[in-house]
């Protein structure tokens, strides 16, 4: 590209790209963006996007579970995320931290391994574990924090 002048218009002098070219489909990528960041439902009513914050918990959790038979030993290793509503729950829930991880290894350590062998198992651990560290928080906090529990990984060794 050759410009003569600051305040003139440059031309392409080879071949390339010319700036309308590059510019016209980045300002189309832009108002996309913008326009879906909000939407209406059905009602009209309008939806801010979801804001919410993961915690991830760590370590891991690593526990024994409760094998059908006495001969085999059986563990439980899983990572579990905390979803928060906002940045504002996160200095509580990080305050309560050792008591909702304690939770967490009492209920693992009950579970017997048919019982979440399975997903539908897991998932029933998963909300049984939300509730539970909803019910701590509201007795520490004076609400429920959590909006969900997720396990990041779920493994299940027999020996």
């Amino acid at each position: 590209m050759m410009c003569t002048s600051f305040f003139r218009r440059c031309r392409p002098t080879g071949p390339g790209l010319r700036p309308q070219t590059i510019f016209l489909p980045a300002l189309l990528l832009l108002l996309g963006l913008s326009v879906t960041s909000l939407w209406a439902d059905e009602n009209g009513d309008r939806h801010i996007p979801d804001r919410s914050l993961y915690l991830p918990l760590s370590p891991a959790f690593v526990v024994n579970v409760s094998p059908e038979d006495q001969r085999h030993i059986s563990f439980l290793k899983a990572e579990v995320t905390l979803r928060l509503n906002d940045k504002d729950d996160q200095a509580t829930v990080e305050e309560h931290l050792p008591w909702l991880r304690h939770e967490l290894v009492t209920l693992f350590s009950r579970q017997r391994l048919t019982q979440i062998q399975t997903g539908e198992g897991q998932d029933a651990l998963r909300q049984e574990a939300l509730e539970q560290l909803n019910q701590r928080l509201e007795k520490a906090a004076g609400e429920a924090l959590l909006r969900d529990l997720l396990f990041t990984t779920f493994v299940l060794q027999r020996r």
